[in-house]
């Protein structure tokens, strides 16, 4: 295999955006843009485990509804600068090298892991007067694009392990303290 090469810095200010982008659309409460947008591949393993495509849809769905009745509103959400990303999908080409076909060892694909804050409102209209509690919270996407594609899509790093990582990229590191995945976590800004 050969070793990875650094990832260019217009590749992850490209997923930076892309993520924005996508970001902004939740935001607006098109709740369906994570889920078309998702990776693929991450999307089967997902599905298998939430009965079938139309299954795992429903449920994601439900926890957007969930959330809103309960009062969890999304009001903001900054893709910040990434740090780590990697050269990810590892396979052969074919190449002509000195005039004969040869298969070389190549990465397809880019990773990048793209840090989010998002401002969050949760409402309690249980109690008089309703209490509202503004939280700031820190979490990542994942973002996956074929080299030379700016076509990309999305994993949510909000609770995913380097073990479930490396069922897509098996050459990944195999920890996350090596992977260098973002701080997770939020803080409470005012109640």
């Amino acid at each position: 295999m050969p070793p990875r090469q650094p990832v260019p810095e217009t590749v992850r200010i490209e997923a930076q955006k892309a993520t924005q982008v996508l970001m902004n659309r939740v935001v607006r409460g098109d709740v369906d843009a994570a889920f078309k947008h998702m990776n693929p591949d991450w999307r089967k393993i997902e599905a298998r485990k939430n009965g079938g495509e139309a299954a795992l849809a429903k449920k994601f769905r439900e926890g957007f509804a969930s959330l809103k009745a309960k009062g969890v509103e999304l009001r903001a959400t900054e893709a910040k600068m990434p740090v780590m990303a990697y050269e990810v999908d590892f396979g052969h080409q074919k190449q002509v090298i000195n005039g004969v076909s040869t298969k070389i060892g190549v990465y397809k694909q880019w990773m990048v892991f793209v840090p989010t804050s998002s401002m969050v409102i949760a409402r309690d209209h249980g109690v008089v007067p309703p209490k509202e509690v503004q939280m700031l919270l820190k979490s990542f996407q994942i973002a996956i694009s074929e080299k030379g594609k700016n076509d990309w899509t999305f994993i949510d790093g909000a609770h995913i392990t380097a073990t479930e990582l490396r069922q897509l990229f098996p050459f990944l590191p195999p920890s996350e303290k090596d992977l260098g995945f973002p701080k997770r976590g939020g803080q409470v800004l005012k109640k």
